[in-house]
């Protein structure tokens, strides 16, 4: 659910009638006007839910593929996934401000996450363990859309609370178009760098097979550059780039006997 309330100012639309037309009295006709959006107040809700059951009452399958049983083969798997996401940004619009040429956009976010894992309680039997989260992130966009020349947006955000604090990412892409031996070149450049924590369910799982609390885990840092040249007359395109990814986090395969 996103909603927004602009602030802006009303001008006369441009007029497109042919030159050589005939034009009646100003005074007789009425004059059509358009808003102007300049500054834009935000918000965004996003709820997402998931559930996932996991069946296998096969117990020679289970001793065949599966080292442990933790929950007994007449069990089921159960874990869940809840989020509420809230977004409140202010947007300036690009053309709009002396002191903003380009389009401007902060915002702060808070993520509510709750995860249910099944666990055993201290009576032994298998129940749902809770695990909660608070994020908060501070972030904002800055955007060229406007001229021939140079088109570019940039964004940057930051974790400043909760499990997601220190954790960070800035991506950009932009365009120059210029002329070059009589064809109209264009150049690309996209890029980020992240520095992301792993998600929940590579730091906890619980199932009747496998079992892991990693709490230590350490951030995932990826970073990548990338070009592109296209010359329009000649239909050719060369890119180039290169990605690097550091501390990466993965599920090794242990379903051995």
């Amino acid at each position: 659910l996103t909603h927004r309330y602009n602030l802006g100012f009303y001008r006369q639309k441009s007029d497109t009638a042919p030159k050589d037309s005939v034009q009646a009295p100003t005074d007789s006709i009425e004059v059509e006007t358009e808003f102007v959006p300049v500054t834009s107040f935000i918000h965004t809700l996003e709820a997402d839910l998931n559930g996932r059951k996991y069946i296998t009452q096969d117990d020679a399958q289970n001793r065949k593929f599966f080292e442990h049983t933790y929950f007994g083969n007449d069990s089921i798997d159960k874990d869940k996934r809840t989020s509420v996401r809230n977004t409140f940004g202010i947007s300036l619009r690009e053309g709009f401000n002396k002191w903003a040429k380009a389009g401007l956009t902060a915002y702060i976010t808070h993520e509510y996450r709750d995860f249910g894992l099944r666990d055993t309680i201290d009576n032994g039997k298998i129940a749902m363990k809770q695990y909660k989260e608070n994020v908060v992130y501070v972030g904002g966009e800055l955007l060229k859309e406007q001229g021939k020349l140079l088109h570019y947006k940039v964004l940057g955000e930051i974790g400043i609370a909760g499990e997601d604090a220190g954790t960070f990412r800035v991506e950009g892409k932009g365009d120059l178009n210029f002329k070059f031996l009589g064809d109209t070149v264009r150049l690309d450049a996209n890029a980020y760098v992240k520095n992301l924590n792993p998600t929940f369910f590579y730091r906890h799982f619980h199932s009747k097979h496998y079992w892991w609390d990693n709490d230590d885990l350490s951030k995932i840092m990826r970073t990548r550059i990338e070009g592109k040249l296209s010359f329009k007359k000649l239909g050719t395109t060369l890119r180039a780039g290169v990605e690097n990814i550091k501390n990466y986090t993965y599920l090794a395969n242990t379903s051995v006997p």
